[in-house]
């Protein structure tokens, strides 16, 4: 599950929560928010803020093979209470915990796998979206709203050019749809996000081919964000398998040309070397001329003379 937007209206806190799998009728939840309330006081700004956990129950949704779009709306006395008493102009929320409660009981994922995403500014209800959700989602109505989304389950190699492949859990609807993925990284124990361009298309069934903006040498990445995109006529939405133990390693390949050269400059100059050393070695012997004879062959000289002079 991904938190799409929060909205406040008419003292009222909507909820619209994307789901992979249709949401019980009567599931709840227990949502912890944060409420901002800004105040002039003699010409000072004040924020005040208050902390509370409030219910929230089910009240209208719209589906697109078994996934789903549904509106949570939170049911408070005491909420009400404190959004009547402010101008909602003044009046900012950001939800920090959704617990989810199934028939009286918190749903430890034994029941449903709904966990749910509170990444990003959606759960802020400050927040600018592009789409009102609430025009999209109508009670007792039929929509025509396309819901894409995607599981990642396997990632392939990443070496030259930082080219990778992502394999996902369906064949991909729509034709050549180019978009932004966001993957964290570390290099000696500083964290940082690189984007890769990824390519949505029916031609490449369920892989989607990806490719890193920038060159970086070599990276370890733990892990990809979310991707989440909608407009008036369909939301995609791409996120990692729970199953999938995440691995993508991009190393740089040196060029095979540079590896010639320098393989090359190598033997030429061993070459070099040897051929010095051989120049050296014959130069050295050439100026040693006539050697003379040692002791043992001049003894036998003198006597031979000596023997001949006697007689």
């Amino acid at each position: 599950m991904a938190l799409l937007q929060v909205q406040l209206s008419n003292s009222n806190l909507d909820l619209y929560i994307l789901s992979e799998q249709m949401i019980p009728e009567n599931l709840e939840l227990y949502i912890t928010i944060v409420i901002y309330i800004s105040r002039n006081v003699r010409y000072l700004k004040d924020i005040e803020t208050i902390e509370m956990t409030v219910k929230a129950i089910k009240k209208n949704k719209i589906s697109n093979n078994n996934e789903e779009i549904s509106c949570f709306s939170i049911e408070d006395d005491q909420f009400k209470s404190i959004m009547d008493m402010y101008s909602l102009e003044n009046i900012r929320i950001v939800v920090n915990k959704i617990d989810i409660i199934n028939n009286g009981v918190k749903n430890n994922n034994q029941l449903f796998d709904l966990n749910i995403n509170l990444g990003g500014d959606n759960a802020d209800s400050a927040k600018k979206h592009n789409i009102d959700f609430s025009k999209i989602i109508l009670e007792d109505s039929d929509s025509n709203y396309n819901i894409k989304i995607y599981k990642i389950q396997e990632i392939s190699s990443c070496s030259n050019e930082y080219k990778f492949n992502l394999t996902i859990d369906k064949n991909i609807e729509g034709i050549n749809n180019e978009i932004e993925l966001s993957f964290l990284g570390s290099i000696e124990k500083r964290n940082f996000t690189l984007k890769a361009i990824c390519t949505l298309s029916s031609n490449y069934n369920n892989i989607i081919p990806c490719q890193f903006e920038e060159e970086f040498g070599n990276i370890n990445f733990t892990t990809m964000n979310d991707y989440l995109d909608y407009n008036e006529n369909e939301l995609i939405f791409i996120s990692l398998d729970e199953s999938l133990i995440f691995s993508l390693y991009c190393y740089e390949k040196p060029p095979i040309a540079a590896i010639i050269f320098i393989t090359a400059i190598f033997f030429f100059v061993v070459i070099i070397v040897i051929v010095i050393i051989i120049f050296i070695n014959k130069k050295g012997k050439g100026e040693k001329g006539y050697e003379m004879p040692n002791n043992s062959n001049s003894n036998n000289v003198l006597g031979l003379s000596s023997y001949g002079l006697s007689k």
